[in-house]
């Protein structure tokens, strides 16, 4: 796992994350905050959810703090999307930085306990991947029960839109 990994595999999340808001902006404000009776809840929950854990592990890499957004009760899909973007932001430019000893640094966040050990950056960035892999696919599980059309969110699917996006661009010259 080296720097051109991480910065293929958060470009995937990131490019994913835009597939899924498309969904999520087709909600009606009363099917976004809908509960649903699984993991954390509504959409506008699982929102959240995936953007306070994208931006609390970057933050922790960052500053050390385990920073969340102050999105307030029951924020809108607008400004849940617009504090997105900007953590996609702030995670590009860490990217940029990235080098090997980065990547094998300890970090430990606060609020972990004694007995839970420190980890590695790199392992913590797998986690966050996998975390929101994960959520991502509940809440398009929740978007297909509230009746909206879905989209793959497959590493593949990225894969091979970038082969032909590339393919298409017009060679230098």
């Amino acid at each position: 796992m080296d720097k051109p990994f991480f910065i293929k595999m958060f470009d995937y999340n990131f490019w994913t994350h835009h597939k899924v808001w498309d969904c999520v902006l087709r909600l009606t404000d009363e099917q976004f905050q809908r509960p649903l009776d699984y993991s954390v809840g509504s959409i506008q929950n699982q929102c959240v959810h995936v953007l306070a854990t994208e931006m609390m592990w970057f933050n922790v890499f960052m500053t050390g703090i385990a920073a969340v957004p102050q999105l307030g009760v029951s924020p809108p899909r607008r400004a849940i999307q617009a504090c997105w973007d900007d953590v996609e932001d702030q995670v590009q430019v860490y990217l940029r930085t990235l080098d090997q000893a980065e990547l094998e640094r300890e970090v430990k966040p606060h609020f972990w306990e004694d007995s839970r050990p420190a980890i590695r950056v790199c392992d913590a960035m797998m986690q966050v991947l996998n975390h929101s892999t994960d959520h991502r696919a509940q809440i398009l599980a929740g978007l297909h029960s509230l009746g909206v059309q879905t989209v793959e969110q497959d590493l593949l699917n990225y894969l091979f839109a970038k082969k032909r996006q590339n393919h298409s661009a017009p060679m230098p010259v």
